[in-house]
C-alpha cells in the first residue's frame, strides 16, 4: 500500500536534515576560501600603501633639494610596486 504517515514524516525530516548539512558544509568551504582571498588582498594593499608612502617621501625630499638619491629611491619603489602589481602570484 505504501508508506504510512510516520515514515513519510521521518524521511522528510531526514531529507531536510541532509540538505541543511550540505548547505552548512558548502558555506564553511566558501567562507574559508573567501577569507584566505581577502587576506591576500589585504596583504597586497598593505604592500601598495608602503611603496606609495615611500614614493611620496622620496618626492618630498626631491622637492627639498637632494635629487640623485631620492630620484633613484623613488624609481626603485616604483619598480617594486609595478613588479608586485603585475605578478601577484610571485610574492617577494
Amino acid at each position: 500500500m505504501g508508506m504510512n504517515l510516520k515514515s513519510k514524516i521521518a524521511w522528510g525530516g531526514t531529507f531536510l536534515f541532509l540538505l541543511l548539512l550540505l548547505v552548512g558544509i558548502l558555506s564553511f568551504y566558501y567562507f574559508n576560501r573567501i577569507t584566505s582571498e581577502a587576506g591576500d588582498i589585504i596583504k597586497d594593499n598593505y604592500e601598495t600603501l608602503t611603496y606609495s608612502k615611500d614614493m611620496l617621501r622620496s618626492l618630498d625630499k626631491l622637492m627639498a633639494g637632494d635629487s640623485t638619491n631620492n630620484l633613484a629611491e623613488f624609481e626603485k619603489n616604483l619598480a617594486m610596486q609595478e613588479k608586485t602589481s603585475l605578478n601577484p602570484e610571485k610574492k617577494s
